[in-house]
């Protein structure tokens, strides 16, 4: 009887260590109002030395931790800028921190991570019941790599539904490869917040910029 009890007791700690195990790993949806979703939020981004392994941790209220899982960032520069970005990350309680000379990308990854995690636990207002955008058509224009460009971004009152250019002179195969690449992209992520396309950097950047500032418009108040 004493040994079926134990073998019950042991079942039980091996259920629970393995539900414990599974918080750190996803996201944990606990109802709470509040600036987020509460939980741990698992981003990979790729460093100066390979790829980052981050856990962010929210509580419903604020940023509360960021943890390094995995890195090869190097010794003594990439791992200075662990030490020092994640600290003024957390207490700025934003990604909109300096980064560690000599250690960019290192920095950089960390913003990117963190960043994703932000967009990931977020609540919105359309979650709480309010309006997040003002429906519409927002017009922006932008310089790319070629020149000028002329965008319409059509908001609903809970997303952003469509983008489409009216107008451009980027180089066809380089700079239309970031339209084809970083529209469906920004559409799929509801943020401006997605990989430039190499090659196609300056483009990448000026369709970002639009989408920013058309978020920003849209944006219910």
């Amino acid at each position: 009887m004493k040994k079926t009890i134990s073998l019950l007791l042991a079942g039980l700690l091996l259920f629970s260590a393995a539900a414990m195990a599974e918080e750190v790993t996803y996201p944990l949806l606990t109802g709470e109002e509040g600036l987020y979703r509460a939980g741990t939020y698992e981003q990979k981004v790729r460093g100066m030395g390979g790829w980052m392994v981050v856990h962010v941790t929210f509580s419903a209220d604020k940023l509360e931790e960021v943890e390094i899982v995995s890195h090869t960032e190097t010794p003594n520069i990439g791992t200075v800028a662990i030490e020092r970005v994640i600290p003024a990350i957390i207490e700025a309680q934003s990604i909109e921190v300096d980064g560690v000379t000599g250690a960019t990308i290192t920095s950089d990854a960390l913003k990117k991570a963190v960043s994703a995690a932000i967009a990931e636990a977020q609540i919105t207002k359309a979650e709480v019941g309010e309006a997040l955008y003002v429906p519409g058509v927002y017009h922006e224009r932008v310089r790319g790599m070629g020149g000028w460009m002329e965008i319409d971004f059509t908001f609903s009152a809970e997303k952003l539904e469509n983008i489409e250019i009216q107008s451009h002179t980027e180089t066809p195969n380089i700079g239309t490869v970031a339209i084809d690449r970083v529209l469906p992209a920004m559409l799929d992520a509801q943020t401006a917040e997605v990989d430039s396309v190499t090659g196609a950097t300056i483009t990448s950047e000026a369709l970002k910029k639009a989408a920013t500032a058309a978020f920003k418009e849209a944006a219910a108040q």
